[in-house]
């Protein structure tokens, strides 16, 4: 291998392909980057065996060859090099990195390579520039953590009859985002996306189209001389069509920061409480009161000025769970519904209506 390449370019495309990187896996190849010099220039390879990256940067190559190089080291070396330019080069079965008048030598898995980047055949998509970075605000907070069945800590994706349906859920609340896609027709299909995948996927793209090939076991995304190949969970998601009501008996149109804010402070009340939660009462024509009280830190009531018709309800939430739901928006103000007692209430946006996001009250004495 002999290869020219920018250090600025080399030294992005290894960050990111070392971040797939798990340093604690069992096979140790899998804690390296592999570099392939072709005459298109190099290609950057990483995997955990669960996804799959590819990034090219462009290189003068002079000699072929493959190598796969601890990815923490290479990338800690190359962040690290002041110059502008730098050389690849195999010398005697390692890799040699010449900047200037210095040279690292490093050693290698020899003739060892990673597992080929699996392809991938099934409907393919254009999600529009930001997409991803909006799923990942919306979604992954939702998703369960601990939950044995693994296809219950992903998000699920159904896509057909001209939509893409998003969702997550941990059993107490549910986020649910939905795109349209006319191009797809057939009857709806619904995968489940890792979510270090998403993570990953809006890291690389953040604001750029990225196309998407959805096969039976597994999701490929690709924009900008990236590949990020990722196998699909097993298992059946639950059917969430009925997990947010389609009435509601309050509704209070609120200032997202206002609220937030207001759940802030009462969390400070609650958060030593194995069970805190904040009792919110609306009052119609006013707005809504929050309170909680703690026999070991104290009280706390506020009033939040907002336009709220219906009912008159006292119910009980989990404030961070509400706090973690307004987070998700982008729009100053927001919906804030509720059905019932011991129904789920919903938050959505007044401006957009593709996503929304629903929660469970807590169980209280009625």
């Amino acid at each position: 291998m002999h290869a020219i390449v920018d250090q600025d370019s080399l030294a992005q495309a290894l960050t990111q392909a070392s971040r797939l990187v798990n340093p604690q896996n069992t096979m140790p190849i899998l804690g390296g980057v592999e570099i392939q010099a072709t005459a298109n220039g190099l290609l950057i390879y990483s995997t955990d065996l669960t996804s799959f990256l590819t990034i090219s940067v462009p290189a003068q190559v002079s000699e072929p060859g493959r190598w796969v190089v601890s990815a923490q080291t290479l990338s800690e070396l190359v962040r690290r090099i002041p110059l502008a330019r730098l050389e690849l080069v195999e010398q005697g079965g390692r890799l040699q990195v010449r900047y200037g008048r210095n040279r690292a030598t490093l050693q290698t898995f020899g003739d060892e390579s990673l597992p080929e980047l699996p392809e991938v055949e099934g409907s393919r998509q254009a999600l529009p520039p930001g997409v991803l970075s909006e799923l990942n605000r919306e979604l992954l907070f939702a998703t369960t953590r601990d939950d044995p069945r693994s296809v219950l800590r992903g998000v699920a994706l159904t896509y057909g009859h001209g939509r893409m349906v998003f969702q997550a859920t941990d059993g107490s609340r549910f986020s649910h985002r939905w795109l349209a896609v006319p191009n797809v027709l057939d009857e709806p299909v619904t995968i489940v996306i890792p979510p270090k995948t998403l993570t990953e996927a809006a890291r690389l793209w953040p604001e750029m189209v990225v196309t998407v090939t959805l096969g039976d076991k597994l999701a490929r995304f690709a924009a900008q001389e990236m590949v990020l190949v990722t196998r699909l969970l097993d298992g059946t998601y639950p059917d969430l069509s009925h997990a947010a009501p389609e009435t509601y008996v309050v509704t209070c149109r609120v200032s997202a920061n206002d609220l937030r804010g207001g759940l802030e402070r009462i969390h400070l009340i609650t958060a030593k409480e194995h069970m805190g939660s904040v009792r919110i009462r609306t009052l119609p024509g006013q707005g809504l009161e929050l309170a909680a009280s703690s026999q070991d830190v104290g009280s706390l009531s506020e009033l939040v000025d907002c336009l709220c018709e219906g009912q008159q309800m006292d119910i009980l939430f989990n404030p961070q769970y509400l706090i973690d739901g307004l987070r998700s928006f982008s729009e100053p103000d927001v919906v804030f519904e509720l059905s019932g007692m011991q129904s789920a209430a919903r938050i959505r946006g007044i401006e957009d209506s593709s996503y929304f996001h629903a929660l469970l009250p807590m169980r209280q004495l009625v």
